[in-house]
């Protein structure tokens, strides 16, 4: 074993060079070309040979992928505890904050934008049926984007409960707490309704006890006086409904891609909490997660 052990060595050295190389190739290209505004978006160039911009795409998504964003550099800086992953992860946190200042009743925004931005002509055009809204933020005139769905909450929260876990910062904890109190108590003041400033609601989070749970789970996480109770509640009364939605999820595999994510990322904010207690949801939570992998081997074999 001692034989072979320096090539091994190296070999992993050299592995874990080539995969943070890669990071920071990827980070930088995210920072240079997804970002004109703090929050992901995703560029249409003039032509497929041509580096120029010719406008932005998929803003009414921006929510929930800056959210997976703050994961990824959330784990680059604790994998490597590079100082400009930090400082992006900084950079993220803010820019989601603006998502729920910009409503200015805490309500998550899908996106926001300056209002004299050169970018909002197209997104207004892809995301006007969203509903578009005009605030002011930071001084400055903005339009956002509405009709909020679960998905962007669940992306959203997950990244901050990701970096709330890793980030050691008082201050940039400090900072998530807040935005995870705003917004998850937003939604408690609104009885689980997303309500929109014409008094609409775009969706409801009723008939979904596992994603409830979630977020309340990463509540308990950021602020455990404020959660605590409504999270005890919640699991009395719905532990037994945590497997259902999960299951209906993944019945059909092919009919979107998106959703095994959106499980994913739920049981990722609920699993962990639940672990550290002796309770049935306890068991309930990994058994509903369990059925996640064996329809993603089926599609594997079916592709």
């Amino acid at each position: 074993m001692s034989t072979f052990y320096p090539p091994v060595r190296a070999r992993l050295d050299r592995t874990r060079f080539l995969l943070h190389r890669t990071a920071i190739e990827v980070a930088g290209d995210l920072t240079a070309r997804h970002l004109p505004h703090g929050t992901v978006l995703d560029p249409i160039f003039v032509s497929p040979q041509s580096d120029t911009i010719d406008r932005y795409t998929r803003g009414g998504d921006s929510a929930i992928w800056t959210g997976h964003y703050l994961a990824a550099e959330t784990y680059r800086y604790a994998a490597t505890g590079a100082a400009d992953a930090l400082e992006s992860v900084r950079a993220i946190v803010r820019s989601m904050r603006r998502l729920i200042d910009v409503t200015g009743t805490n309500l998550l925004a899908r996106l926001w934008l300056p209002a004299d931005s050169p970018w909002l002509d197209a997104i207004a055009a892809e995301e006007g049926h969203h509903g578009l809204y005009e605030a002011t933020l930071d001084g400055r005139a903005a339009v956002w984007v509405g009709n909020t769905s679960r998905d962007q909450y669940m992306g959203f929260f997950f990244g901050l409960s990701a970096a709330y876990e890793w980030i050691t910062d008082a201050g940039l904890r400090a900072e998530i707490a807040d935005i995870v109190t705003r917004a998850l108590g937003f939604l408690l003041d609104k009885g689980w309704a997303v309500v929109m400033p014409n008094g609409e609601s775009s969706t409801v989070f009723w008939q979904r006890v596992d994603q409830r749970l979630a977020l309340l789970q990463v509540g308990r996480q950021v602020n455990d006086p404020r959660f605590s109770s409504p999270y005890r509640n919640e699991r009395f009364l719905g532990s037994l409904g945590v497997m259902a939605p999960v299951a209906f999820e993944v019945a059909e595999p092919h009919d979107s891609y998106f959703k095994l994510n959106l499980v994913a990322i739920g049981m990722f904010c609920l699993i962990r909490g639940e672990l550290s207690e002796r309770t049935e949801t306890a068991t309930l939570t990994p058994t509903a997660y369990s059925v996640r992998p064996s329809t993603i081997t089926a599609m594997r074999t079916s592709t």
